[in-house]
């Protein structure tokens, strides 16, 4: 396969990106996360993939009434992942609803996931 096959794997990544966001902003976040979680897999520097995928999960979280404390787990995860990629990242809030970004907050600021 080589640069050819690489390059297509970041094509194919890139048109699931752009499903699953599509996806997150229709409030499918079943449909969202899969897709999330394959860009990120193939895509590793790009801080917003695992940003939108921690929010989805975080949105699923909420949706439980929260009862799911796996998905607030994960969703915590996938914000340190994007920290991680890049320190000082911030969600945008023309983007994220309130809830998400003080969730992003509380574990950018390395308060406990079940604080």
């Amino acid at each position: 396969p080589g640069a050819a096959g690489a390059a297509a794997a970041v094509a194919s990544a890139r048109q699931s990106y752009a499903n699953a966001v599509k996806a997150y902003f229709q409030g499918d976040y079943d449909a969202a996360v899969p897709g999330l979680e394959s860009a990120g897999d193939t895509i590793e520097n790009d801080p917003e993939i695992p940003a939108m995928l921690g929010a989805a999960l975080y949105k699923k979280y909420i949706l439980t009434r929260s009862t799911d404390e796996a998905l607030k787990d994960q969703a915590g995860e996938a914000f340190r992942s994007a920290l991680a990629i890049r320190p000082g990242f911030t969600l945008d809030p023309k983007f994220y609803p309130p809830k998400v970004i003080a969730f992003f907050r509380q574990v950018a600021a390395g308060a406990a996931p079940g604080s």
